[in-house]
């Protein structure tokens, strides 16, 4: 919590999972952060249809953690050993914002995005790295 906020709620990507308070992301007792997706409908939710249900309320659940006004820097290093599962459907990401990003109500990417890693579960043996900036973002971002 002196780190980063969870986000909850629908995420702003047209996902399937509802992000929860908390409850996807715990330490494990060794030092590690855990997020952990789960297959489990979120009552009251809404979602895109699910294509194995037909569901449009979440059917899954999980985590998505912020550090805006806790943590920034101009200069040095971002370090995390990540464990991603090549389950279809899934895309687990590591990536940063511009500081302002909040403050100045701009969208992505005025402010700067570096994608650390993005991982397609369509694609279980490749990783992605982008820069995103006004000029080079979405498809044509720089990786």
């Amino acid at each position: 919590p002196a780190t980063w906020d969870p986000e909850t709620g629908t995420g702003p990507n047209n996902e399937l999972e509802y992000y929860t308070d908390n409850k996807n992301a715990a330490q494990d007792g060794d030092g590690n952060l855990v997020l952990e997706a789960r297959r489990e409908p979120t009552p009251g939710s809404a979602c895109p249809r699910d294509p194995l249900s037909g569901s449009t309320t979440c059917q899954y659940t999980s985590a998505r953690l912020n550090t805006y006004g806790k943590f920034q820097f101009t200069y040095g290093r971002v370090e995390a050993r990540i464990k991603v599962s090549g389950t279809q459907g899934l895309w687990p990401a590591f990536w940063m914002l511009g500081a302002d990003y909040f403050d100045q109500a701009r969208p992505s990417p005025y402010t700067g995005e570096i994608d650390i890693i993005e991982h397609e579960g369509k694609e279980p043996n490749t990783t992605y790295s982008n820069l995103h900036a006004p000029a080079y973002h979405g498809a044509a971002g720089n990786g």
